[in-house]
């Protein structure tokens, strides 16, 4: 049954406040390096991050990043899919720690140019695919693991900003996403999704999971200390339920 959710006055103000801080530092105009961290002494050297691409060493995708680097079992040998992949972060992580063949996806042309860059920079474009898709418009196949950095402000507006699709999706993209995955999991196949938990809670996948067919576990949970995102995360993996 589907879940129904209210939002009061206040958490929307603060779900805009930290929109608006999101946005304005992803207001870059242009190409810089980052150093990306995955721990233990471990950097990704010379990561691009192309004008108006989100920032991943900033944002709780180096959370998941620095999670996926740690777990290979969960994708060594394996086909992979980077949904959202922006800079590349996640798929680049995974090939480098022995993914089979990695498919980066993005609906924005300049972040698949970004992704791209990255990988053929850190070795991996022979084992890689790039594709313009509006979630899985463009792809074909089936997958051990799809990841996907999902916005996790879905529905929730601010004026007198640049929309950008990395933080603000349309409504009903989580429920898209989970409902058309199915399709793409080789049995046993699996996805690994973020949550900021100072988002709206409807963009959880653990709380939408059960309401597309799926069974979640929480694998991570801390209190992101640095960053533009700040406070309590998580990362799940979903299993379709039989």
């Amino acid at each position: 049954m589907k879940q129904e959710y209210e939002v009061s006055s206040r958490e929307l103000n603060q779900y805009r406040k930290q929109l608006r801080k999101q946005l304005t530092a992803h207001d870059h105009k242009k190409p810089y390096d980052a150093e990306i961290s995955l721990g233990k002494g471990e950097y990704l050297p010379a990561f691009s991050v192309h004008p108006q691409i989100m920032r991943p060493e900033v944002m709780t995708s180096i959370h998941l990043a620095r999670y996926l680097h740690g777990n290979p079992k969960l994708y060594k040998g394996k086909r992979v899919l980077d949904v959202g992949a922006g800079s590349g972060l996640q798929g680049v992580v995974m090939g480098l720690n022995g993914a089979k063949t990695v498919v980066f996806s993005d609906v924005d042309p300049h972040a698949i140019a970004n992704s791209r860059e990255n990988a053929r920079n850190l070795g991996i474009d022979k084992r890689s695919k790039f594709i313009v898709s509006d979630l899985f418009s463009k792809i074909k196949g089936k997958f051990h693991l799809i990841e996907f950095n999902h916005p996790f402000f879905e529905g929730i507006s601010v004026e007198g900003q640049r929309v950008k699709g990395t933080m603000i999706a349309r409504s009903g993209l989580l429920g898209q996403f989970l409902k058309e995955a199915k399709r793409h999991l080789f049995p046993g196949g699996i996805l690994v999704m973020p949550f900021y938990h100072r988002a709206p809670k409807f963009n959880n996948p653990n709380e939408r999971a059960r309401e597309f067919g799926y069974k979640a576990k929480e694998v991570l949970a801390k209190k992101a200390r640095t960053g533009l995102q700040q406070g309590p995360i998580s990362i799940y993996i979903l299993k379709p339920v039989k």
